[in-house]
C-alpha cells in the first residue's frame, strides 16, 4: 500500500538518501494519509544523527529543538518539519520521559516504541507504507490499540492514557479491549503527569464530542483523584461550541473549591479558567427571574450569557437564556457603569463619599430587579427618597 506525499517531504527524504541516510515520514501524517484526512504535521524519523541532519539541509535551516532526544526542527520552504533519530528509550523513571535514549540504526526498533499501532507505521520517498505492528488492519477495523505491551507503554508515559481518548474521539474508533484495560489499571498515574500536558490534550479533544462515561471516570484521575459524578457522564456524546464549556462539562460536579485549582493548574488562561469555573459551579442549577437577576448583576452579562449557551448546548435548557434576552428588551441594567445617573449626577443631589457607590448599587439592584426603570429621571427621583429617608 502507498500513500501520496506533498513534493517538499518527498525532496527531503530524498535528500537524506542522496547523503546515505535513511529517511521515513512517520506517524500521523501517514495515518491521517491512509484515512484520507487534511495532514498538519509532517513527522519524519532518520538514521541521521541531528548534526548531520544539519550538514545535509545546513545549520542555517535546522533549530535544535530537542537534541537530547534526537530531534531538530527543518525549516524547508517556509514549512517546519521534525525530525527525529531512530532511537530506543531508556525507564522511565518519571512516568512521563525517557531517563536516557540510545540512538539506533533501525526503523523498526523506534517504531516499537510509539504508542499505538495506528501511529506506529512508516512511509518510504516512494510513498510505500511500512507496519509492522498491525497498524493497517487496525485502521481497517477503526480501533486504537497500543504498540506490544499496553501496561508497559502505559506506565511508560501516563499521558498516552488521555491520547488514546482523543485519538478515539478524534477518529471516531473504539478503544481495544487490552488496551482499554491497561489504561483503566495504570490510571492512577495520570497523577504523575502535569496538568499542562493533560489540559492541552482535552483542549485538541474539546474539538470532537464529549467523552463517554467510561473515559470520564479514567480522566479524573488526572484531578487530584475527584470522580466526576452524574451529571458529566449524561454528557457523551455531546458537541460544544467552545473550549471553556467543555471543561466546564467536565468539572460540572466537581466540588466548587477544586474546580478553579484544577483549571488555573492546567494553564488554560485566566479567562477560560474563570468562565468555565463559574459555568461549572452553576451547570445544573435552576434560576428563577429573582435568582437569573440577582445573577447578572453579581457576574455580568457575558459570563451569565454564556452559561444560558452551555445550559442550551448540554441539556436543551433555554429557560436562563429566554430569561436574559427579556431582560435585555426590558433594558435593565445589572451594573453601575450600564445606570443612566452617572456617579457624578448622584454627587450633586447631595450624597457624598461611600454612599454614592451604596446609592448606586441600590439603583442597580432595583433596575435589575424589574422595579425600576433605568431611566434619568426615575433613577433621580429613586435616590432623592432613598435620601430623605436616611
Amino acid at each position: 500500500m502507498k500513500i501520496s506525499m506533498t513534493r517538499d517531504v518527498k525532496k527531503i527524504l530524498s535528500e537524506f538518501y542522496k547523503n546515505g541516510k535513511k529517511a521515513y515520514l512517520v506517524g500521523g501524517a501517514v495515518r491521517d494519509s491512509l484515512l484520507g484526512r487534511d495532514v498538519v504535521d509532517f513527522d519524519i524519523c532518520s538514521d541521521a544523527l541531528p548534526s548531520e541532519t544539519a550538514s545535509i539541509f545546513g545549520e542555517e535551516n535546522v533549530l535544535l529543538t530537542g537534541e537530547k532526544y534526537g530531534t531538530v526542527t527543518l525549516f524547508y520552504n517556509e514549512k517546519g518539519y521534525e525530525i527525529t533519530t531512530f532511537r530506543s528509550d531508556g525507564v522511565y523513571g518519571d512516568g512521563r520521559h525517557p531517563e536516557s535514549v540510545t540512538f539506533g540504526k533501525s526503523l523498526a526498533e523506534d517504531l516499537s516504541r510509539r504508542d499505538f499501532t495506528v501511529n506506529a507505521m512508516a512511509a518510504g520517498p516512494g510513498g510505500e507504507v511500512i507496519d509492522y505492528h498491525g497498524g493497517l488492519e487496525d485502521l481497517d477495523k477503526r480501533v486504537i490499540r497500543a504498540v506490544g505491551n499496553p501496561e508497559k507503554r502505559f506506565s511508560e508515559d501516563a499521558l498516552r492514557i488521555i491520547r488514546a481518548i482523543r485519538f478515539s474521539q478524534a477518529l471516531g474508533f473504539d478503544i481495544e479491549a487490552g488496551t482499554i484495560s491497561a489504561m483503566k489499571a495504570e490510571k492512577e498515574r495520570l497523577r504523575l503527569v502535569s496538568k499542562e500536558r493533560i489540559g492541552a490534550e482535552i483542549i485538541k479533544m474539546s474539538r470532537f464530542s464529549f467523552m463517554p462515561p467510561e473515559y470520564v471516570e479514567i480522566v479524573s484521575k488526572a484531578f487530584d483523584g475527584y470522580v466526576f459524578g452524574d451529571t458529566v457522564k449524561s454528557l457523551g456524546g455531546v458537541s460544544f461550541s467552545r473550549k471553556d464549556f467543555y471543561f466546564a462539562a467536565l468539572f460540572a460536579d466537581t466540588p466548587k473549591e477544586a474546580t478553579y485549582g484544577c483549571l488555573s493548574s492546567m494553564a488554560l488562561g485566566k479567562d477560560v479558567a474563570e468562565t468555565s469555573a463559574f459555568i461549572a459551579d452553576n451547570a445544573i442549577k435552576s434560576f428563577d427571574e429573582d435568582g437569573a437577576a440577582e445573577l447578572l448583576v453579581g457576574n455580568g452579562r457575558d459570563k451569565v450569557k454564556s452559561l444560558a449557551a452551555f445550559k442550551e448546548e448540554a441539556f436543551s435548557d433555554y429557560n436562563l437564556s429566554h430569561t436574559v434576552d427579556r431582560f435585555e428588551r426590558e433594558k435593565r441594567c445589572f451594573a453601575r457603569s450600564e445606570l443612566a445617573l452617572t456617579g457624578g449626577e448622584i454627587k450633586n443631589l447631595g450624597f457624598t463619599g461611600k454612599e454614592i457607590g451604596e446609592v448606586s448599587d441600590r439603583l442597580v439592584r432595583l433596575c435589575a430587579g424589574g422595579k425600576l426603570k433605568n431611566e434619568k429621571s426615575s433613577l433621580a427621583a429613586e435616590a432623592e427618597k432613598y435620601r430623605k429617608k436616611t
